[in-house]
């Protein structure tokens, strides 16, 4: 006879686990189906990153099919289609991430995975805590505006916005040596094999050519990596305030059309 667990999924996807016996009696096959309360599950992924993951079994074309770990979760696993080789291919979810393929019969390092990992730098003050209901043809408070960085495309300034979830404008990623990269001046990478290029975006900057003066100020726009101005392009948060490498200075806003380096403004991403 031959005793093997089996995976079965409802129509939202949903895993169930079934203990599958199958025993010849005379010249008949008989298969039987129970639960897995006393077995383990032919497989467990652990996923202690901080990023939710998809997997699936290679080969096996059909989406939902496709499996979501959550961040520092673990999951009972089994192959959906055991006639073909216990392949795992998995990738971190949402768009923007390479894939890596595991044979499962052997326990090893596989390649790393990479993916995009962007934020949005907020104006914290115009993110109110509290949802409140405001009276019909009241102006929207400041304090549930929700601004965020955005970009101009035609000046190439950074401006204040309300946040749209996915905006590629709002988007930014601080690279290992500080600098912000706008994720809506480059092309989007669906499956990145590696790191994206930094000559290939560009970099939150002032608009000067000069550094600012006591009594003057400068506005933020976006440019291109450049060593020779290293200290307008490296970026950093202090206390809820965003700050380049030039001394006393910090990122204010003046109107929703204009950002610049002067007084204190509280920032976070």
């Amino acid at each position: 006879f031959e005793v093997d667990v089996v995976l079965n999924r409802d129509t939202l996807g949903s895993c169930f686990f079934l203990r599958t016996e199958i025993t010849l009696k005379g010249a008949t096959y008989q298969i039987s189906f129970s639960d897995t309360d006393q077995l383990p599950p032919p497989f467990r992924i652990d996923n202690i990153s901080e990023v939710p993951i998809q997997c699936w079994q290679h080969g096996v074309a059909d989406v939902r099919l496709h499996t979501e770990v959550k961040a520092d979760c673990l999951l009972d696993y089994a192959c959906d289609e055991p006639t073909l080789p216990p392949y795992l291919t998995l990738t971190v979810k949402g768009a923007g991430s390479s894939e890596v393929t595991a044979d499962m019969n052997f326990f090893r390092e596989y390649n790393k995975l990479y993916y995009e990992n962007f934020i949005y730098i907020a104006a914290t003050h115009t993110f109110s805590p509290k949802v409140e209901k405001r009276p019909v043809g009241k102006k929207r408070l400041v304090s549930c505006a929700e601004l965020v960085l955005d970009v101009d495309t035609k000046t190439q300034r950074v401006i204040l916005k309300k946040k749209e979830p996915g905006k590629r404008s709002q988007l930014w990623r601080m690279t290992g040596t500080g600098m912000l990269c706008h994720e809506g001046s480059s092309p989007p990478q669906s499956k990145p094999a590696q790191p994206r290029p930094l000559d290939s975006s560009l970099v939150l900057d002032i608009a000067g050519l000069a550094a600012v003066s006591d009594n003057s100020f400068e506005p933020l726009m976006l440019r291109r990596p450049d060593s020779r101005r290293s200290t307008t392009q490296t970026w950093f948060f202090s206390s809820g305030m965003l700050t380049c490498g030039l001394p006393r200075l910090v990122v204010q806003v003046g109107t929703p059309s204009c950002v610049y380096m002067s007084l204190v403004w509280n920032f976070d991403a």
